[in-house]
């Protein structure tokens, strides 16, 4: 894992004696304050995908508490000011990339050459056998 250190090795630049943020890290934070609100108010969520169910026009009436108990939640979560504490943490270089997209690659081109080695044993297998039936039954 690949730790930024500085703010100008995140593409970060001084303006005004403000540290400023590329667009797309700062989408990135803002996705990771999101990701972390859904699992601090899973009990909220969990509630509201329990009364939805089996439902449809209805949710709009029946579901009105659990959605705003969900909604308060998230936003108690993903405010200002705990996005600019993950800013400032993430300026400080405290925050890891949790993975890249050539790592992703990587990953995923490993695991297919696995099974395509697996299929070609399995194959191979499956024809050393039948060698071996059609060996007996012509002798």
């Amino acid at each position: 894992m690949e730790e930024i250190t500085s703010p100008r090795e995140a593409g970060g630049e001084k303006q005004n004696g403000y540290t400023t943020i590329p667009n797309q890290i700062d989408e990135a934070l803002r996705l990771r304050l999101r990701k972390y609100a859904y699992r601090k108010c899973a009990t909220q969520l969990k509630s509201f995908a329990e009364c939805t169910k089996n439902k449809t026009i209805s949710v709009v009436y029946s579901c009105n508490t659990q959605q705003e108990e969900l909604f308060d939640c998230i936003n108690s979560v993903t405010n200002q000011d705990n996005l600019d504490l993950l800013r400032a943490a993430f300026l400080r270089g405290e925050l890891q990339k949790t993975h890249t997209y050539n790592d992703n690659m990587k990953e995923l081109h490993k695991r297919l050459l696995l099974i395509k080695e697996k299929q070609d044993d399995e194959l191979r297998e499956e024809i050393r056998l039948r060698g071996k039936q059609d060996n007996t039954t012509s002798t």
